[in-house]
């Protein structure tokens, strides 16, 4: 889920695999899914795969023979992912979206704390700029139900899991979302909580 807003840096961190998806911080649409690995390790891959669909050695060496996929490609995806990693490019890269990401979360962070929420990471420097997890206010009754449905029925969708032990909820700071869409929804939480 990091790709492509994170450094990577395969020799430096001792990275033999990287795993992404048309997705998510590249903002494509889901569809299928890329790995990075040197040819060499690959190659040792050979036999070893668990799934006829997922034996990326073999993938590898049919498109090597025959310049193609080995089952029906997922062409719609594929052609988003392009233009896709031309807007991500154009947007500055890695750095460039990081640098919106983390504007996103940082107003995000600051009104909800204005609002008398709390992230679970408390420290700005620990936190990512993909994802928020929200605590619950300690000091008045809380519906999650009631915020996550009013809302849904806007068209604004938030995470109703709960990754931790105790009562959270989370808020993406990612896709094409601007300092604008973060003033709106901010208002419209405000307002559905009531305050």
């Amino acid at each position: 889920s990091a790709f492509g807003i994170y450094p990577v840096e395969m020799a430096d961190d001792a990275v033999d695999v990287v795993c992404g998806s048309s997705n998510k911080n590249l903002q494509g649409v889901p569809g299928f899914a890329f790995t990075i690995l040197k040819k060499d390790l690959l190659a040792q891959c050979k036999g070893n795969a668990r799934s006829l669909v997922l034996d990326l050695q073999d993938q590898e060496a049919a498109y090597e023979k025959n310049g193609q996929f080995r089952f029906t490609p997922p062409t719609h995806a594929i052609r988003a992912f392009h233009r896709a990693v031309i807007e991500y490019n154009k947007e500055g890269g890695r750095e460039g979206r990081f640098r919106r990401y983390r504007r996103n979360q940082r107003m995000l962070s600051k009104g909800l704390k204005e609002m008398g929420l709390s992230t679970y990471v408390k420290k700005n420097s620990d936190q990512g700029c993909i994802i928020t997890t929200i605590l619950p206010p300690e000091n008045r009754p809380f519906d999650f139900p009631r915020l996550y449905n009013g809302l849904a029925a806007e068209g604004i969708v938030i995470y109703p899991g709960k990754l931790t032990t105790i009562p959270t909820f989370r808020l993406g700071s990612i896709g094409t979302l601007t300092s604008k869409d973060i003033k709106m929804i901010l208002g419209r939480i405000k307002e559905h909580l009531d305050l």
